[in-house]
């Protein structure tokens, strides 16, 4: 347990292979290799490895905002997340290291949790996985239209993704930059992008997933709201009735 002591006080991951060297004869004599596979829970069902550590969550609970009243929606959704949690505790084979804070306690007891504002704070700039915080029609605007092929084909959950201002004049935007793809791939609403005006460039998330938005999603929500983003949506994007959206959700680190 010396070297697992030793791991947990150590903050910067660039030791985490010393650490191994030191306490090489510790592990099999037969093999000089480690491995150490860091994934979702959603990731790892039919799979086992030796040992399987389980960090506490920093999220809420549950993630998406709902009416707390409806009591049988948030068991719902709890009970889901426990089958989760059994998951990820049923991979290991000889070891497992379960780290619980106040929201695994809170599962437990089948209860709902929310991150403080401070803790948020401390962590980063936080974005939840939502698509409120998003323009949902930005991909089909004329000039965005031909991103959508790529967005289809080279985006995937868990992709690392920037937020980055922009000035044009006296309208100041946020848009979401793909750094493998080197191309923007969506812009951040103008309620969310108050959150975010005070820094240049927040680096840190991650794509959750890429969502297929209909024109119909879109004339369905301006009738509700009031709005009229259906306008904005380019003959070809019509034509095709849908575009891509892409939700991207964690903790960034403002610059």
């Amino acid at each position: 347990m010396d070297y697992l002591v030793e791991i947990g006080s150590k903050g910067d991951d660039g030791h985490l292979f010393k650490i191994y060297e030191k306490y090489r004869e510790r592990f099999s004599k037969d093999s000089d290799e480690i491995e150490v596979v860091l994934s979702t829970m959603h990731k790892v069902k039919g799979l086992e490895f030796d040992c399987v550590v389980v960090p506490p969550s920093f999220s809420n609970l549950p993630l998406k905002d709902i009416e707390y009243d409806e009591e049988q929606k948030l068991l719902e959704i709890i009970e889901e997340e426990r089958r989760l949690t059994y998951v990820a505790y049923t991979r290991a084979r000889f070891r497992l290291l379960v780290f619980k804070n106040k929201r695994e306690i809170a599962m437990n007891s089948f209860e709902s949790f929310r991150l403080p504002d401070d803790m948020s704070k401390k962590i980063g700039v936080p974005a939840m996985p939502e698509l409120s915080k998003l323009q949902l029609s930005w991909a089909a605007k004329e000039y965005n239209y031909p991103i959508n092929q790529k967005m289809k084909s080279q985006i995937k959950s868990g992709d690392p993704v920037v937020v980055q201002k922009k000035v044009n004049g006296q309208h100041v935007f946020f848009d979401l930059h793909h750094g493998t793809m080197g191309n923007n791939i969506g812009s951040i609403s103008s309620t969310s992008a108050k959150d975010l005006s005070k820094f240049n460039r927040v680096p840190g998330f991650v794509v959750n997933e890429v969502v297929v938005w209909t024109y119909e999603d879109s004339q369905n929500s301006d009738r509700r709201n009031g709005t009229f983003y259906s306008n904005k949506w380019c003959s070809e994007a019509i034509k095709q009735g849908y575009v891509y959206v892409v939700d991207f959700a964690g903790y960034g680190k403002g610059e």
